[in-house]
């Protein structure tokens, strides 16, 4: 089923800024100009999502996305209610600026299925300051998955060497995310430092540890969501309790499994 689009039933023009979107919603409002399919209701939806950058990032990813589960009004209302702080600091892809490379097998996966890195790349930002100010209730990690998925992102972030690194990939990175991760940390150029090098920090701790089943199941199509019970995201922070990046993980049978790393912009 189509998705339901909000640009095309309020007539916006989807090159138009989100401020711009802003303003002449609010102008619509104010001024009782409810003549557009869903009226006021569908007004205040949208002034919620495509006039907020961050959501609007979120909605923009699945719309593109054919293939990604259907955006109906249930959707929309769960994205408009999601309460979110103004946005702090920035992330970007997981990359080095080195020469152009064949992009790795995780990144082609995302391509093919919900544009996963790209809907990532704009909601980083919102999650990160959910995490910090308290946006999402963050979970205890004394027991069950949240404890394993903190005790993995520990294994992960002390990983130093490059043969104890690719031996960790491959027993806990998800298999639909990443079959061959070696370019995503430039394993075989020999670049390759550990993960303190990679983040900029001298001594790297899971911080807090938040379940994002809805997240999930906004950006991630339904097959992908189906191998997993749970979603949970892990800020990474250094000693002093920076913020130095994210990590993704689903909790399959066998336990958790890594799909996505996004690290602070330096």
């Amino acid at each position: 089923m189509a998705h339901y689009n909000l640009y095309g039933s309020l007539g916006i023009d989807r090159g138009t800024s989100t401020q711009d979107i802003a303003e002449d919603i609010d102008k619509r409002l104010s001024t009782g100009n409810t003549s557009n399919p869903g009226g006021e209701d569908e007004l205040q939806v949208a002034r919620q999502v495509i006039a907020d950058p961050s959501k609007r990032g979120m909605y923009d990813a699945r719309l593109d996305d054919p293939n990604a589960p259907e955006i109906d009004i249930a959707a929309l209302r769960d994205l408009a209610e999601l309460q979110v702080p103004a946005q702090g600091q920035q992330f970007q892809q997981f990359q080095r600026p080195q020469q152009p490379k064949q992009p790795s097998k995780l990144q082609r996966e995302f391509a093919r299925s919900s544009k996963l890195a790209l809907t990532l790349a704009a909601v980083v930002p919102l999650l990160a300051v959910l995490v910090l100010f308290g946006g999402y209730k963050g979970v205890s990690w004394f027991f069950g998955d949240e404890r394993e998925v903190k005790n993995l992102s520990q294994e992960f972030l002390d990983l130093r060497k490059k043969g104890e690194t690719q031996m960790w990939l491959d027993d806990n990175v998800g298999k639909d995310a990443m079959t061959d991760a070696e370019d995503y940390f430039d394993l075989d150029d020999g670049n390759y430092e550990g993960m303190n090098k990679e983040f900029d920090a001298l001594v790297l701790e899971p911080g807090e540890v938040t379940k994002s089943n809805d997240f999930a199941r906004f950006v991630l199509a339904e097959d992908q969501v189906d191998r997993y019970k749970d979603f949970y995201w892990v800020s990474i922070e250094d000693n002093n309790g920076k913020l130095k990046g994210m990590l993704f993980f689903g909790i399959a049978n066998s336990g958790p499994k890594l799909l996505y790393v996004e690290k602070l912009d330096r």
